[in-house]
């Protein structure tokens, strides 16, 4: 959409013009033009008593490639900005693709600001031409561009001498343009450039000789250029710089450990000492503690302590000395201790301890094989960790830790090993005869900590799956015809693994026997006489037919 005035234009009253649009040219160039011009258009509902005066024309500009083209707006006269059907809105004016691609006047939807009687009226300001009233905005390769437009203005600046500064400003534009920060000596006379400033915030460190100075950013873009006002620095008294560190101190738990810190400044600086109780992450002010000497009693407590001093004057940022750190002597105490353990056999066993005191305390591992009875050091063990290979005789062990330096010593808690082993068949199942009709149990056993969970399998000829509720050391089945051939397996399951037993074979099959007996038959020379009989057995046994004629008895051919 393009729009050189989005509002509740309405022709219907007689005094009102009638939109015209048709071919024109432009600056010598084929051009299309809607009209809103003449006497001027009114507004809803059939407003004539105020008129506005408007054009668009969209320029053939194929002479910088193909497909090119710029838009140009034209206001001579606007009297109303809007009407009874928007609710109050005012007009808006600009043009959008749907998408990222937007852009619409200073003064859209804002109520009066395009009008004739503002100070910032459609017709006092112009884009892309020296005619007031007229904007022109070129769309290349399918971009509408548009020069700079100062969007954030550097603010005048107060700096200390050698402190860090900065200056920021912003403008709009498409394409995106570029800025370049430039300076005056002489009052805003005149401006140079400033070497590699073309970022849009300006760092910089002032010194005195910098005072009054101004600054300017400098925008541009291929359709355009525009430039911010001039901020001024003004350079201040030199902040404060620190001239004499406080040292780090080592007392005796009780003993007061002093510090001392200096610095100087113009006007003279105040001071505040603080303390960290982090490690120097944070610091709080310590009440009274305004003088350049702080003397603290020396607590276990505050062991580790970081004091600091921060010198102000009100010019710039305060001035902070180093964190000297407070070392207090103490006897050791236990701060993290070991925790019970359970580990597979084979695998690394890992005890962790710790303790503070002050000098850093050192540490000595026991261990305790009768529950705790005794102990025993643990050769070579004299780091916070201890890491070993735990093996099936560690199981039950204890393990502790001691820490002494010159002012004592402490024992920490003992953590207790458990080592868990994985199964281990220690049962086979073996292969089964079993007639139909029977049950075939098979069993299996395995050792392993803690005792491991078994589940049978059974193979059909088509992998193994798990039999639904063997969970027993015992499967016990049907023996059918279809469970003829199946093999049973048992899975053995802790925490430290499983172990799968060999596969054991089930075999169905009974004698032959014989359930119905042939008859005696009676029949004369040359007709045909029929014997039957029913065997049972399983597999199914074959059959062979025999006679006695007097000599015993022999097979029947076929």
């Amino acid at each position: 959409i393009v729009a050189p005035f989005f509002a509740d234009v309405d022709t219907r009253n007689p005094a009102s013009d009638v939109v015209t649009y048709g071919s024109t040219t432009f600056d010598g160039r084929p051009a299309f033009c809607a009209l809103w011009a003449h006497v001027g258009v009114g507004f809803y509902n059939q407003r004539a008593d105020r008129l506005n005066s408007f054009q668009l024309l969209l320029v053939d500009r194929s002479n910088t490639g193909a497909g090119n083209f710029d838009i140009v707006f034209n206001y001579d006269q606007i009297l109303w900005d809007t009407g009874d059907a928007s609710g109050g809105v005012s007009a808006v004016a600009g043009y959008s693709n749907g998408g990222a691609s937007s852009f619409q006047l200073p003064g859209s939807a804002v109520n009066d600001a395009f009008l004739d009687s503002s100070a910032n009226g459609l017709i006092r300001r112009s884009v892309n031409s020296d005619h007031l009233g007229r904007y022109v905005f070129p769309v290349r390769n399918g971009i509408v561009q548009t020069p700079p437009a100062v969007s954030t203005e550097p603010g005048d600046l107060t700096a200390d001498a050698g402190s860090p500064a900065e200056l920021t400003a912003a403008a709009t534009g498409t394409p995106n343009p570029a800025v370049q920060w430039q300076m005056s000596t002489d009052g805003g006379e005149s401006f140079a450039d400033i070497d590699g400033a073309t970022s849009p915030v300006l760092r910089f460190t002032p010194t005195a000789a910098d005072d009054g100075n101004r600054y300017r950013a400098r925008f541009t873009n291929d359709v355009g250029e525009a430039t911010t006002r001039a901020a001024t620095l003004t350079v201040r008294n030199t902040r404060p710089v620190v001239t004499a560190e406080p040292d780090d101190v080592t007392a005796v738990a009780g003993a007061t450990a002093h510090f001392a810190a200096a610095a100087d400044g113009i006007p003279a600086p105040t001071v505040q000492w603080q303390v960290s109780t982090d490690g120097g992450s944070s610091f709080h002010d310590i009440d009274g503690a305004t003088d350049s000497t702080l003397d603290v009693v020396a607590d276990p407590a505050s062991n580790g302590n970081r004091y600091r001093a921060r010198f102000g004057n009100g010019v710039g940022d305060p001035a902070e000395t180093r964190a000297a750190v407070l070392t207090v002597n103490t006897a050791p105490a236990i701060i993290a201790q070991p925790d019970d353990l359970t580990v597979v056999e084979g695998h690394e066993a890992h005890f962790t301890v710790a303790a503070s005191g002050r000098p850093e305390p050192i540490v000595e591992w026991q261990v305790s094989t009768d529950g705790g009875a005794s102990y025993v050091n643990v050769p070579g063990a004299t780091a916070p960790a201890l890491t070993f290979t735990a093996a099936p005789g560690d199981d039950g062990n204890r393990y502790r830790a001691v820490f002494s330096n010159a002012a004592g010593s402490a024992t920490s808690s003992a953590a207790t090993l458990t080592v868990q082993s994985a199964p281990v068949v220690t049962a086979q199942p073996a292969d089964i005869v079993a007639a139909p009709g029977d049950e075939a149990s098979f069993s299996a056993a395995a050792s392993g900590f803690p005792a491991p969970t078994v589940q049978w399998e059974v193979d059909s000829g088509d992998g193994f799956i798990s039999v639904e509720g063997a969970t027993a050391l015992t499967l016990t089945v049907d023996a059918t015809a279809a469970a003829d051939g199946n093999r049973y397996r048992a899975i053995f399951r802790n925490r430290a693994g499983e172990a799968t037993s060999a596969a054991a074979t089930l075999v169905v099959q009974s004698a032959p026997s014989v359930t119905d007996q042939p008859a005696d038959a009676f029949a004369p020379p040359g007709a045909e006489a029929s014997f039957s009989a029913t065997p049972g057995g399983y597999p199914a046994p074959t059959v062979q037919w025999q006679v006695n004629a007097g000599e015993g008895f022999a097979n029947i051919a076929g």
